[in-house]
């Protein structure tokens, strides 16, 4: 395959994706100044690059020409090395991090490298090696493959673990009734912007606290556990949870465990998953307690 092929079918594969997104973008969601202000992630940017590219190399495997796939491989093999390093280093630094920048910073920081494929056209063209090292095809394809294989099994054991929790998480959940809370609820969508939403609010005997869980707007369920609230609690927990809808949250931690399941041979990778989502919430309950007084904030 040619550089200006291989050129071809990264330009093709990112102006699709990125298409995709800034279509996504373009639908109405939440909108206020604590949401729009943080900068919100298309997590699934480098996956569904990746995938892409994948398929338009198997086409021109098929039509006879396989180097594409092995300069796929080299490609992804930059990625998910730029990531683990990426990743063991802020792992490594979390704690100065925290102690310095504002939650928000430290969020931002995990998904970073959602954005590589910004650099995928300086990659496109790899410069020749200072030292190479040769080993045997079949070596490489053998590692390929073992690589290939735990990509796949970590992250549909990922997905499968999440579909099972989403079911327990909802049998028996039920649509909230009580008129208090629903004004709460639909105060607090009025307040950014949405008029007729689509996330439905639920209440489950499975949870001890609020969460939201669902990819997608049909999907998103608001999770409230079977006891009482104040007004002012019922305030912070909805904003908090748009907060999160807002920021499309659920994307940026499917992101990090498409980067756990690429690079799952790395232990400090799945701290790492851990560490940014204890960041995510902290960032959240930020972005909400910024703009109350002292009582308030207690």
């Amino acid at each position: 395959m040619s550089d200006r092929m291989w050129i071809v079918l990264m330009a093709v594969s990112i102006g699709v994706v990125t298409g995709l997104d800034v279509l996504a973008y373009a639908r109405k969601g939440v909108r206020r100044d604590w949401v729009r202000d943080t900068p919100r992630n298309g997590g699934w940017n480098l996956p569904m690059i990746i995938v892409f590219l994948l398929c338009l190399s198997l086409f021109t495997g098929l039509a006879g020409d396989w180097s594409a796939s092995f300069r796929v491989f080299g490609w992804l093999s930059v990625i998910f090395l730029q990531i683990s390093l990426y990743f063991l280093l802020l792992a490594l630094t979390l704690p100065l991090l925290r102690r310095y920048f504002r939650a928000e910073t430290c969020a931002i920081l995990w998904i970073v490298p959602n954005y590589l494929y910004m650099g995928a056209f300086n990659q496109a063209l790899l410069a020749h090696p200072r030292w190479i090292i040769p080993l045997p095809i079949k070596f490489i394809q053998g590692v390929a493959l073992v690589w290939l294989v735990g990509v796949v099994s970590v992250l549909g054991w990922k997905i499968l673990s999440h579909l099972r929790f989403r079911r327990w998480l909802l049998q028996g959940a039920e649509k909230v009734t009580d008129p208090e809370v629903l004004a709460a609820w639909q105060g607090e969508l009025l307040q950014v912007g949405e008029k007729e939403s689509e996330y439905i609010l639920v209440t489950s005997p499975q949870v001890t606290t609020p969460m939201t869980i669902g990819l997608f707007s049909k999907s998103v369920r608001v999770v409230l556990p079977r006891r009482h609230y104040t007004p002012e609690e019922l305030k912070l927990i909805f904003r908090h949870e748009l907060v999160h809808i807002g920021r499309r949250d659920a994307w940026s931690k499917f992101f990090l465990v498409f980067c756990t399941a690429l690079c799952w041979f790395n232990p400090l990778m799945w701290l790492a998953m851990k560490k940014s989502s204890e960041d995510l919430e902290l960032s959240c309950d930020e972005a909400v307690v910024v703009s109350l007084n002292e009582g308030e904030r207690r």
